[in-house]
């Protein structure tokens, strides 16, 4: 269930000291515990269900035997795969029963059915139904009676399996035993008490780690509930995994052929001196994706594909996918709770405050070059010892807040221009629930479109701005289930509040992954908008978790793009150098001619 990776966190900061046996409510502390509620009740904000939405229950049967419930567990487990799709028989359980796992518990039937509707959507997006999960029952049984007074009880244990969804294709492999006594209205379960074979550290290192197999059978396992550990599968690290389809990226790539060289127009001159570049990875993406995507060569990465193009100093923002569970953190911030929280707020400063000191770091790099030198504003290079920063995915609008949160001098001594790949930088409409729980707001408030851009009024600086959307998906409602259609018509719907139709990268709606101008009287109207036609969001093909070359920072994508990049960076130049209103706005007529911008 979804609620295991809610509580992965929690356990690793909150349950220290669990041990491989099952772990269980009583063992776990209250920190967690109040955590993994405050969890359970955002998703369930979000989702809108409540227990008051069920109607009135009509039961089939006045009274229920053992058997009967024990055969109605056995068909749950083995025909609907509850534990991952959360159909379970209404009918074997008493309206009042109390629900415990080991982080949660909870009293009512129809509070349950809430819960997991309102889960069952991410569930579904994340371990689609099909090879890729399963659900196995182990063993199920009556337990002796405990005393003539004593109510019957039902003992399952089982094991569920799923691959995730999710670039790096993570496997949860877990084991457990759920007790079920039989005290309700007329023999029905009255108590549903659900422990885990598994430590928090385990589960961690189990959603963070890729995976290399075909599906989820050779998963690597949890203890088994019966105490055995389960075969671990090796995991050599090799430059092709042979067990997946791999793409060309160019012709011959398979065969060994060497890269081809890129467009001219793509690549740095003599005359532009060091451009150090700084990549911010998107929402759950590491370090790792944009070096090595899905264990294929290095030389098929974005980094690779930068420095065949003359950038020489190229630098992934140091995040790990564990990372991201720090944005949990904000469920410590009220501000956070009321749809309100701003990028200072715990959820992402983790993020912005790594994202400045890589920056820094890497424009640090070049002044001292520039003492010898180089780099410099006088010396006629375009970088002037200013970076350029990739924000791929949420990686955009975060390199937009760290420059808010370090401020316009800042942005004006570090950033030379910022290119964003996919990235959703409109917040959701109203009456559309905002999963960065108003950020993404209060950011475009704060710093409205290419707000930095220009050399004109109080954030004008001179950084450039260019934003890359594709549309090779179109969103489809009718589409089947985990198709590259109806995913992103979900992943649209929860970005701009439509979905159907609607176009974009697979994840992104083009609507939403472009920046227009800070103010209607800015000199620099808007960013440089270019839509690629059939280019996808991430290292992965659409509903897959296969590796593609039709991604962003793929060969051939890289040479649309990257002209549009140095001619905004060497724009960004001419104005600093003439700060003028008038000088940047010439600048920016000359460049939006030249590229064809929108303005």
């Amino acid at each position: 269930m979804l609620r295991v990776m809610m509580t992965v966190f929690s356990l690793s900061v909150g349950a220290s000291g669990l041990s491989n046996q099952f772990n269980s409510f009583r063992g776990t502390s209250d920190a967690t515990k109040g955590l993994v509620s405050g969890l359970t009740k955002a998703v369930n904000m979000f989702g809108g269900q409540t227990a008051a939405s069920a109607g009135p229950r009509t039961r089939k049967f006045a009274k229920l035997s053992s058997k009967q419930i024990l055969e109605g567990l056995r068909a749950d487990f083995e025909e609907e795969e509850y534990l991952w799709s959360g159909k379970i028989t209404p009918e074997l359980y008493d309206e009042d029963c109390v629900f415990t796992d080991p982080t949660l518990s909870f009293r009512g039937l129809s509070t349950f059915e809430a819960n997991l509707a309102n889960l069952d959507p991410y569930i579904e997006r994340l371990v689609p139904a099909g090879p890729g999960r399963r659900c196995e029952l182990r063993a199920i049984r009556l337990l002796p009676s405990a005393g003539r007074s004593a109510p019957p009880v039902v003992e399952a244990e089982w094991r569920m399996v799923g691959r995730f969804a999710l670039p790096w294709r993570p496997v949860l492999d877990l084991g457990g035993r759920t007790r079920y006594t039989l005290a309700g209205e007329g023999g029905r379960i009255s108590s549903y008490d659900e422990s885990w074979a598994i430590s928090a550290g385990e589960a961690l290192r189990q959603l963070v780690t890729p995976y290399a197999g075909d599906d989820a059978d050779g998963a690597r396992g949890a203890r088994s509930p019966k105490g055995q550990e389960q075969k671990l599968q090796p995991q050599p690290r090799a430059d092709v995994d042979e067990t997946t389809p791999q793409p060309e990226h160019w012709s011959g790539r398979l065969e060994g052929k060497a890269a081809p060289r890129p467009l001219l127009a793509s690549c740095l001159t003599a005359a532009d001196g060091p451009m150090p570049v700084v990549i911010l990875p998107g929402f759950g993406n590491a370090l790792g994706d944009y070096v090595a995507p899905l264990a294929q060569p290095d030389v098929v990465g974005l980094a690779a594909c930068l420095r065949r193009r003359g950038f020489s100093d190229v630098t992934v923002c140091p995040v790990d996918r564990s990372d991201w569970l720090r944005v949990l953190g904000g469920l410590l911030d009220p501000s956070f709770w009321a749809g309100n929280a701003t990028v200072a707020g715990p959820a992402f400063r983790w993020y912005t405050e790594r994202a400045q000191k890589t920056i820094e770091e890497a424009q640090a790099r070049v002044a001292a070059e520039g003492s010898e030198g180089q780099g410099d504003e006088s010396s006629g290079s375009t970088s002037d010892g200013r970076v350029l920063v990739i924000g791929h995915s949420a990686g955009g609008w975060l390199a937009r807040a760290t420059m808010l949160q370090a401020g316009p001098a800042w942005a004006r001594q570090n950033v030379l221009c910022l290119a964003t790949l996919g990235t959703p930088h409109a917040a959701p409409p109203p009456g559309v629930p905002d999963m960065t729980r108003g950020v993404l707001v209060n950011l475009n408030a704060a710093a409205p479109g290419a707000a930095l851009a220009g050399t004109d009024g109080e954030l004008g600086c001179g950084v450039g701005y260019v934003t890359v959307a594709g549309d090779a998906i179109a969103g489809d409602a009718q589409a089947p289930r985990s198709s590259p259609e109806s995913i992103a018509f979900g992943s649209y719907e929860m970005v701009c509040g439509e979905g159907q139709g609607v176009k974009g990268d697979g994840v992104v709606p083009v609507c939403a992954a472009h920046l227009g101008p800070r103010s209607p009287d800015a000199a620099v109207k808007s960013s440089v908008q270019l839509t690629l036609p059939g280019v996808l969001h991430s290292i992965n093909e659409a509903g897959t978790t296969e590796p593609t070359d039709r991604w962003y920072g793929a060969e051939p994508a890289m040479d649309a793009w990257m002209p549009l990049v140095l001619k905004a960076a060497r724009s960004s130049v001419a104005m600093r150098r003439d700060e003028s209103p008038a000088a940047a706005a010439s600048a920016w007529d000359l460049m939006a001619g030249l590229l064809g911008a929108k303005g």
